[in-house]
């Protein structure tokens, strides 16, 4: 008797998450998520941990972000938040240089609702696009929106520059527009509206706005923005040339300073730790 009440059991959970799970269809194939719920119990449906970009890893670890090939005919599992990017922090089971995913929340995935893109704010060195970090949907899920939030590359990882095609600079920036363009490409499938996509951040995601709104590569990618707690046409002081920055991974990482290309294929040999307090049996050095 008790292996029969096993069984209706392992069934009956099966059939609950069955009936939680959502899917997609795009052009890169299907995508599951599942359903939620909003503050004031409306019910939507979250896909997390979507790639929109390749691992930034080996010898695309500094360069500019290429986009996720498609995964036809397997399905792609989007019920969980994906990694963290690097970054300094004591949780060291939730980081990964694999981390170029978005989210994408939606009640329905019919009509052609307005879009609202979150970029996570952190100083350009922390924080993340997950839903349990500064970026839960539960709030605005309550309005009939298409939300987004998303990862980009941080620290040095997403900004070391020397000048040449191994590191041209601004690698988490580029993320962004990466990810606009993939809000373009594909948001239509989640029932969001590509001609009606709003900005919204706050600290470095809100400098990040006004950079877009400057910046012709992010033409045409968004329509509105909301801007809270910073712009870069504050009083800041820009350094023109990030050498500082490279030399000083040299020196911390013991690379040669120059030339570029030999820099960067030694930087992108160490492999990274993720806490400055927990260090893994291999030599591995942290990049700040």
């Amino acid at each position: 008797m008790q292996i029969y009440t096993i069984v209706y059991l392992v069934i009956a959970l099966i059939a609950a998450d069955n009936a939680n799970a959502v899917h997609v269809n795009t052009t890169l194939g299907t995508i599951l998520g599942t359903a939620l719920k909003s503050r004031l119990g409306i019910d939507f449906k979250a896909f997390r941990g979507i790639r929109y970009a390749s691992a930034p890893v080996g010898i695309l670890r500094f360069r500019n972000p290429i986009p996720y090939l498609p995964w036809k005919p397997n399905i792609y599992d989007a019920t969980q938040d994906g990694p963290m990017c690097p970054q300094v922090t004591e949780n060291i089971t939730d980081l990964s240089e694999d981390c170029l995913r978005l989210n994408v929340y939606t009640r329905d995935i019919r009509g052609r609702k307005p879009v609202v893109v979150y970029l996570h704010p952190g100083g350009f060195y922390s924080v993340s696009g997950q839903s349990k970090n500064f970026a839960g949907p539960e709030h605005l899920m309550d309005r009939a929106i298409v939300l987004v939030t998303l990862n980009y590359r941080l620290g040095t990882l997403g900004f070391l520059a020397v000048g040449s095609a191994e590191a041209p600079g601004n690698a988490g920036l580029k993320d962004q527009v990466e990810a606009l363009r993939w809000v373009q490409r594909h948001i239509s499938n989640f029932g969001g509206d590509p001609n009606s996509v709003t900005l919204l951040g706050y600290s470095a995601g809100s400098f990040s706005i006004g950079l877009h709104m400057m910046s012709p590569m992010s033409k045409e990618l968004f329509h509105r923005a909301i801007m809270m707690s910073s712009t870069p046409l504050g009083q800041f002081h820009f350094e023109k040339h990030q050498k500082i920055l490279s030399d000083r991974q040299a020196e911390l990482l013991n690379c040669p300073r120059e030339p570029a290309a030999i820099l960067v294929d030694c930087l992108n040999q160490v492999c990274m730790c993720v806490s400055v307090r927990k260090v893994t049996k291999r030599k591995c050095t942290l990049f700040i």
